[in-house]
């Protein structure tokens, strides 16, 4: 049973297979998604609002 995440086997083989490349993946993924969405740490320091 493997993972089906990206729609591209090669990229599924290697996420089923690879822990550290599925980690990696998972954190690049949120971290674009606060980047893109706004809600990241480099908005708050934009916005004025500080840093905790």
């Amino acid at each position: 049973m493997g993972l089906h995440l990206s729609q591209i086997d090669e990229a599924d083989e290697l996420l089923t297979n690879d822990p550290l490349a599925l980690l990696i993946g998972m954190v690049l993924d949120q971290w674009v998604s606060e980047r893109t969405s706004g809600t990241g740490r480099s908005a708050a320091a934009d916005s004025g609002t500080p840093r905790l």
